[in-house]
């Protein structure tokens, strides 16, 4: 019986390195150095203009809904103080996802991904998913507030 386990595991080890993994291709460390990659990349990539613009605009739509204005100059000061408090933090937490992507994903997803994201594509559809998100925040918005009724209901239901 030890000699059956003996060629199998030498057999699973030849067959492991002559495709190019290992029997450890998935490890922890493996994935973080990955997942640091593209969250290195991420953070370089990271228009915080743009994500500070986001960030501010449904605050300062519901500002404006109430009746009031922001003059040019408010609106300078405050987008300076978002830029301000902001950006060094949202930066070194997309710096540091990278162990949060290395429980989550498997080597080779975050492979892929790093692939993907090294392509001009990739980069372009990273890019545009903010925006697409941004598009669709006030769909869900409205799917989300006309549910709320119903659920709140069903859930007095629930705990009582």
């Amino acid at each position: 019986m030890t000699r059956f386990y003996s060629l199998t595991g030498a057999i699973f080890l030849i067959v492991a390195t002559a495709t190019g993994t290992t029997v450890f291709a998935d490890d922890y460390e493996s994935r973080l150095a990955v997942a640091t990659e593209y969250s290195n990349m991420a953070a370089d990539d990271l228009d915080m203009n743009t994500l500070i613009d986001r960030m501010l605009k449904p605050w300062v739509q519901g500002y404006e809904l109430s009746g009031k204005k922001f003059s040019d100059a408010q609106l300078g000061e405050l987008r300076a103080l978002y830029l301000k408090r902001f950006s060094e933090p949202i930066l070194e937490m997309v710096r540091n996802q990278g162990p949060i992507m290395a429980e989550i994903f498997t080597l080779a997803e975050l492979d892929a991904l790093l692939a993907f994201y090294k392509t001009p594509e990739g980069r372009a559809v990273m890019s545009k998913l903010p925006t697409l998100l941004e598009k669709q925040q006030p769909e869900m918005m409205n799917l989300v507030a006309g549910n709320m009724g119903p659920i709140m209901q069903s859930m007095q239901e629930i705990f009582q």
